[in-house]
């Protein structure tokens, strides 16, 4: 089945967890958490993660929100051991509202976390070990070098050219060091070399050593530099006198060593005699000089690997020095070894202990690699630009975004119009010369449009390259490109939301407003501008009511506000004279204060209802209540439904019974029998019709006694022409009244696919405006103040069951959304089937009371041990209390029968069978359809909003079944529902 989504459908399948809040009751109005009782769960429990947060201002997020004026923040969640991070975002719903949209960023908080820690750790290692790292890209001659490097070269920023690299060694170095880069490049001959700079800030003279790898792949070369001026000094020292030796060994920060080679009989290096060590290679080594001089390596440390023996060996006998670096599983460091020999058959050593060196080489890999897992996870890449070149660089992450393989290369200046529009085209060179030009950063939302018309919206950051003094680096711009396409629709769903919500407000005639502690207006509606004589909202916004009505009226209007702003009053349904021309105007006005989450007032929220009319209605009212109170004539009046609303002393005296033995009842009470129940037939279908009936009935009276009684029965309308009440004036009669089945509001005829939203709303606005109307309309009367107690109760017993009503289709709603998007839970335990079918019994027996005098409601329990199942109780509960809905909705008369067949060993078989209207052979796919009915259009007869037999056979499918009818037009239906036990 195919059918448009609504805005609704969308906001309840959003990945991102949004909540609408209330202001003053903290409770969450709207959400699309299927956790979440709307109107019954205050938000402290989904936002704090705790029952009692709002209590205290300092822990809830939506007075921090509010007070420090931002639109985001970080909630914790858990211990220590297991703490999650949400990023709630927020954003005012005028005052009374807030939207708060929730995403769980746990992952992404410490991929940033680590990411952070490791990139300090790779800046220790590179000052702890005076070294740094860089790489040179030989398609673009730039070099880009890490901070170490940055310091060890005392450049003036971390990137620059081939020209400017070359000018850091002394000149007589440069031809050398261009060679062996050619070398490393052309035919991988291994870099490691040895130069001297010049350093630009202090003038010294430094030694510098450094070693490269080619990734022909990549066309880069990677590398370290070292500075080795300290460590090629003390090599130089070793050759002075034993007085500078001492001193030397005594303070240099490098482990030294001299030793003698021991050969065998063939001259191979087999052994190695310590002569001499100093005190940091006692510290590095950790054993003492005494424990170590005039004895063998193999006796200290007989673990020790022939390739230090071999490699030391070479230096003794060939005079030749040697410099690498390993790791001694000894002392499980890295070392950076210097040897070479004074004279044969003795060499000597210093070392540096380079082991965080190393690890800071590996923790810099792994950094690398959780910021590219960092930027897949957020959907965000990293790009930069050279305007002079017209090179583009692009992260793994962004090609990811375009859905552009690495192997096609970035998208070329000129291929731009292929995926942005001219619009925005325009806004990417304009904040692209602001950085270039202006050295301004620019954040801009765009649309990207894709192969297949495929689209996607992305937020790029464009901003000047900087170098570490905060300089531009010239014609270099570089930024993010992030994926936005989500949230961005979220938010024009929210925006839609919005729209929707204000419409409404400003639709609703009361006039509804907020006033701030000076008394001046911060909301208003299209109403309050009403009533205030102008015609646009915003001439009345910041003003109070001395800038808007006469200084006598402003006075009694200000006194009240004092009393709830001052005094924390509440004024409920005061009525006050408006001027309005030559006629004054009747409000109803009531006020409260409005507090925040301190129980600080800060300020009122009022709502006025012009009722001069109804004042007017009013005092003909009771003209007309007393004209038949006094009259002789017995009357009585109805509801919609049938029960009692009114009887006149008439009634009493030809009855025999009181007002207060009959109001809240039908008039059934009074039936004596003999009446056919054709007559009641005809009487019903006139007065339904519209039209006025006259008739005669034979009743019985309170005492049993039968009398007959003329009449003239009709209905009353509302300015819609809906029936609203039905009157009885009666000459010594009481009319017996059915229950009148609700009225259908007929819906527009749908075409089969392309008109099917069109069917929805108009069925769904019928759906909500009938009990909205019922709730307005009643709540009216409630709030007039003309109604009695008796008349009150029953008017709240109008509009609970309008907002039953209400409930009804919006949980139907829901569950169709959840079905849709699979979130729709299920519960799988053992019950017993026999109770699901007394609970429904029950509770539709007392629900159609009024119906069950003309039709027969059975059910037959079969008590053995079949009857316990294993399913979802409630689901199954759900699906058959739709069927038996519909059972009542469409069966004037004759019989609806519920219960359940023998089944097999894995299925249980629900019935329901009526002898209702039936349902046409060319209907019987439609009506499983979600919004759809047997019958469709303005014309249609029943109500509803045409999806219980779309979530019943949906949950029967859930449960491993299905739903199965048989029907005949006009001779009622049988239908069947499967589930798995």
């Amino acid at each position: 089945m195919r059918y448009k989504t609504s805005a609704d459908e969308i906001l309840k399948v959003l990945p991102v967890t949004y909540y609408v809040i209330n202001y003053d009751s903290r409770k969450i109005i709207q959400s699309n958490d299927p956790n979440v009782a709307v109107n019954k769960s205050i938000c402290c429990e989904y936002l704090c993660f705790n029952d009692n947060a709002c209590e205290k201002p300092e822990t809830c997020v939506c007075h921090k929100a509010l007070e420090s004026g931002k639109s985001s923040c970080i909630i914790e969640k858990g211990n220590s051991n297991s703490k999650e991070f949400y990023n709630a975002e927020f954003s005012p719903l005028g005052k009374e509202h807030l939207v708060v949209s929730v995403r769980n960023v746990t992952d992404e908080f410490f991929t940033k976390k680590e990411l952070k820690i490791n990139t300090k750790r790779l800046n220790r290692a590179e000052r702890l070990a005076d070294f740094g790292n860089w790489e040179f890209n030989i398609d673009d001659k730039i070099m880009i070098a890490s901070d170490g490097a940055v310091k060890i070269y005392g450049a003036r920023a971390n990137q620059f050219s081939l020209e400017e690299a070359q000018s850091f060694p002394l000149k007589k170095y440069r031809k050398e060091l261009d060679k062996a880069l050619k070398d490393l490049i052309n035919i991988g001959k291994p870099y490691n070399v040895k130069f001297e700079i010049k350093h630009p800030i202090d003038g010294k003279i430094r030694r510098i050593r450094s070693i490269a790898e080619y990734r022909e792949d990549k066309r880069m070369v990677f590398g370290v530099i070292h500075d080795i001026t300290e460590t090629e000094e003390a090599q130089k020292a070793l050759g002075e006198s034993e007085n500078n030796l001492k001193h030397l060994f005594k303070n240099m920060n490098s482990g030294f060593a001299y030793h003698k080679i021991i050969t065998d009989k063939n001259g191979k290096p087999v052994d190695y005699v310590f002569l001499e060590v100093n005190r940091k290679f006692e510290e590095i080594i950790g054993l003492k000089r005494e424990e170590i001089l005039n004895r063998r390596v193999s006796d200290i440390l007989p673990n020790t690997e022939q390739f230090w023996i071999e490699r030391y060996g070479k230096v003794a006998l060939t005079g030749k020095p040697d410099n690498f670096s390993e790791y001694g599983s000894y002392t499980g460091k890295y070392f950076e070894v210097s040897a070479y020999s004074p004279k044969k058959k003795y060499f000597a050593i210093t070392f540096t202990d380079i082991t965080q060196r190393v690890q800071s080489e590996i923790d810099l890999k792994e950094s690398l690699e959780d910021l590219r897992m960092a930027q897949k996870y957020a959907k965000i890449g990293n790009w930069k630009y050279n305007a002079k070149t017209e090179k583009v660089q692009w992260s793994e992450q962004v090609f990811e975004i375009f859905e552009r393989k690495p192997s096609l290369g970035v998208i070329k200046p000129f291929e731009t119009p292929k995926y942005l529009s001219e619009k925005d085209i325009k806004k990417l060179d304009v904040a692209v010369t602001r950085a270039l030009v202006n050295n301004t950063a620019s954040e801009l939302q765009v649309r990207i449009i894709l192969p297949g018309n495929k689209t996607k919206w992305v937020e790029i950051i464009c901003q000047p390259a900087i170098n570490d003094d905060q300089k531009s680096e010239g014609q270099i711009v570089q930024g993010t490109i992030q994926d936005i396409t989500d949230s961005k629709n979220a938010e024009e769903e929210l925006n839609t939301t919005n729209k929707l919500l204000r419409t409404v407000i400003d639709n609703i005639p009361d006039a509804i407003y907020m006033k701030d502690t000076q008394y001046r207006k911060l909301i208003a509606n299209k109403g309050d501008a009403l009533h205030c004589g102008v015609n646009d909202v915003s001439e009345i916004i910041g003003k109070s009511d001395y800038d808007i009505y006469p200084k006598e009226v402003a006075d009694i209007y200000t006194e009240d506000d004092r009393r709830v702003i001052e005094k924390g009053e509440t004024i409920i349904n005061r009525e006050e004279l408006l001027p309005s021309g030559d006629k004054n105007r009747i409000i109803l006005t009531s006020k409260f204060p409005l507090k925040n989450d301190n129980d600080k007032i800060i300020g009122l929220v009022g709502i006025g209802r012009d009722i001069t009319e109804l004042k007017e209605s009013q005092s003909k009212l009771n003209l007309f209540q007393y004209i038949i109170y006094q009259t002789p004539l017995s009357v009585m009046i109805t509801g919609i439904n049938g029960e009692i609303e009114y009887v006149n002393p008439g009634f009493t005296d030809a009855t025999g019974y009181k007002p207060e033995e009959v109001i809240g009842k039908e008039p059934g009470f009074l039936k004596s029998g003999f009446t056919k129940p054709s007559h009641y037939k005809e009487l019903w279908n006139s007065i339904c019709s519209g039209k006025t009936w006259h008739g005669e009935f034979l009743n019985k009276k309170k005492d049993g006694t039968y009398f007959w009684e003329n009449a003239i029965i009709a209905p009353v309308f509302d300015d819609d022409g809906r029936i609203i009440h039905f009157v009885a004036i009666k000459e010594n009669i009481t009319e017996k009244k059915q229950i009148i089945e609700d009225l259908k509001i007929a819906k527009e005829k749908a075409e089969e696919s392309n008109r099917l939203k069109s069917t929805f709303l108009t069925n769904l606005s019928h759906e909500i405006r009938t009990p909205l109307n019922g709730i307005l309309g009643f709540s009216n009367l409630i709030c007039s103040g003309i109604a009695d107690a008796e008349r009150l109760k029953y008017y709240g017993e109008i509009v609970e069951a309008s907002g039953r009503r209400l409930t009804k289709v919006i949980e139907d709603i829901i569950d169709m959304s959840m079905l849709h998007s699979n979130q729709l839970k299920f519960e799988i335990s053992e019950f017993n089937l026999d109770d699901v079918f007394e609970e429904l019994y029950n509770s539709y027996k007392e629900s159609y009371k009024g119906k069950l005098a003309d039709i027969e409601f059975v059910f037959k329990v079969v008590k053995n041990e079949n009857s316990i199942v294993k399913s979802d109780r409630v689901r199954i509960k759900q699906a058959l209390s739709n069927i038996i809905e519909n059972a009542f909705r469409f069966t004037e008369k004759g019989f609806i029968k519920f219960g359940y067949f023998g089944s097999d060993d894995e299925h249980v078989i629900l019935f329901v069978e009526d002898s209702g209207i039936g349902i046409e052979g060319n209907k019987s796919k439609i009506i499983f359809e979600a919004f759809r009915q047997g019958e469709e259009g303005d014309s249609r007869k029943y109500e509803g909003s045409g999806l219980g037999l779309t979530i019943s056979e949906a949950i029967m499918e859930k449960l491993g079944g299905g739903v199965e009818f048989e029907s005949k037009k006009g001779e009622g239906s049988v239908f069947y529902l499967k589930f798995k036990k």
